[in-house]
Parts: C-alpha cells; sequence; structure tokens
C-alpha cells in the first residue's frame, strides 16, 4: 500500500539538505526517490532521470520540485 502522499515543506527542504551533507551518492538517489514518489504530485520526469544526475543535480532538481510545489515559480 502506497504511503500517504503529502506536500513538500520546508522541514522536508532542511532534511532534504541534511540528507546532502551526510548521505553518499547511492542513498542519497534512494532518499530522493522516496521524497518525489510520496510528493503530493510526483514529477516522473525528475524519478526517471535521478539514476543520472549526481548529487548536486539531485539537490537543485528536488529543490526546484519543492519550490514550485509552495507556488514561489522556478
Amino acid at each position: 500500500m502506497k504511503e500517504a502522499s503529502t506536500k513538500i515543506k520546508s522541514a522536508n527542504l532542511e532534511d532534504l539538505y541534511a540528507a546532502h551533507r551526510t548521505l553518499n551518492t547511492t542513498d542519497f538517489r534512494e532518499y530522493v526517490r522516496n521524497m518525489i514518489k510520496n510528493a503530493r504530485a510526483p514529477n516522473f520526469k525528475i524519478l526517471r532521470e535521478i539514476d543520472s544526475q549526481s548529487k548536486d543535480q539531485l539537490l537543485f532538481s528536488v529543490t526546484n520540485f519543492a519550490f514550485k510545489g509552495m507556488g514561489m515559480g522556478v
């Protein structure tokens, strides 16, 4: 059963930045994959590109995804 989808909030972004600092690339990819899958409106383009992106590119993609969902437009 799929977990309840949630809107990504600023607290989630703080956790994302902490994960970026502490996790290796493989674990960070899995962290990002779970974050996007459980988002209220998953971005399937990002999900497809996760394995081909570096850790910094993933952070950039997910941050833009979250800001777009918060109505901040990127």
